[in-house]
């Protein structure tokens, strides 16, 4: 088995749950490399998700909600989307309340989602519910076999 790395981030980790607990998708934004993917990778270790990818500028793949097996439906990628049937399919996803909808990007709310925004069903998430503090990033540097305190690299 693959040495388990990650470390849990309460704020992010705090964030997901209160989506999932009051039924509304969330939208997990932030740059490149802050870790948003593994955060819900990590939170949803547990259970069986459909990852859906707009990496090439639409989704090659938009099942109907209702054949959908795993509870949860993850879009990774959403800023890459232009296709405006998968965004429509995405505001879709957002307004169902069937499965539990996680989309993670690299901007801000894109201007297709903020309908859905101002209505209420999406929540955001954003870089600094991902920052790591210094005990974090001590666990961290010591889980990858770096000797140095948090303090240390902070420098």
């Amino acid at each position: 088995m693959k040495e388990q790395r990650y470390i849990k981030v309460s704020s992010i980790y705090q964030r997901i749950k209160q989506a999932e607990t009051e039924h509304v998708c969330i939208y997990i934004h932030a740059p490149v490399g802050v870790g948003k993917t593994a955060a819900v990778r990590y939170y949803f270790r547990e259970r069986k998700c459909l990852w859906l990818t707009g990496k090439i500028g639409f989704l090659y793949v938009m099942p109907e909600v209702t054949e959908v097996e795993e509870d949860v439906i993850v879009v990774d990628d959403i800023s890459w989307i232009t296709d405006k049937t998968s965004q429509e399919y995405i505001c879709n996803l957002v307004k169902q309340q069937e499965k539990q909808v996680v989309l993670i990007g690299r901007s801000r709310t894109p201007k297709w989602l903020m309908g859905e925004f101002t209505s209420g069903n999406l929540y955001l998430a954003d870089e600094s519910n991902l920052l790591l503090n210094k005990l974090q990033i001590e666990r961290m540097l010591k889980a990858y076999g770096c000797t140095c305190t948090g303090e240390e690299a902070e420098r």
